[in-house]
């Protein structure tokens, strides 16, 4: 995925011309439609999503990871009231 792509790019050596750099990374794209998708805001986000998971491998930033948590606490309350059952 081009965002991936862009934050890992940011993060090992914040190259002055990304586009260049993604281009070598995605050559069935022209260097236009990388420029374009670039300026998407919905992009930048996925960007800024990708660089704080890569900032902070430990923080759980995802829907998927928070329903998880909450799937986890129902097997708990789960086991706890079957420990409780005569």
């Amino acid at each position: 995925m081009l965002a991936r792509k862009e934050a890992e790019l940011t993060m090992e050596s914040n190259p002055q011309s990304i586009n260049q750099e993604l281009l070598q990374y995605f050559p069935q794209r022209t260097l236009e439609a990388i420029n374009g998708k670039r300026r998407n805001q919905e992009y930048k986000d996925m960007v800024e999503e990708f660089l704080e998971e890569l900032r902070n491998p430990d923080i759980i930033t995802t829907e998927e990871n928070e329903e998880n948590k909450e799937d986890q606490g129902d097997v708990f309350l789960n086991y706890l009231e079957f420990l409780t059952q005569p």
